[in-house]
């Protein structure tokens, strides 16, 4: 299943889902959200995955890859 929040209340619906679906949940997160550090350890602790858009970098597709 796949679903999208692109919204300001991404926050609370991947927090919702989380909550609400019997199943594991992983969260495509903008790469920029990931700092300060502290916030980029409660993404992941929360099974959020950094990704990183094509025009940012040259090498962002292989960074999403790996």
């Amino acid at each position: 299943m796949l679903v999208v929040c692109n919204h300001p209340a991404t926050w609370t619906d991947g927090i919702l889902l989380r909550l609400a679906l019997r199943r594991p949940v992983h969260f495509l997160v903008h790469e920029d959200l990931f700092h300060p550090a502290w916030r980029g350890s409660m993404l992941h602790a929360y099974g959020a995955l950094p990704l990183h858009h094509r025009g940012e970098t040259p090498d962002a597709a292989a960074r999403n890859a790996g």
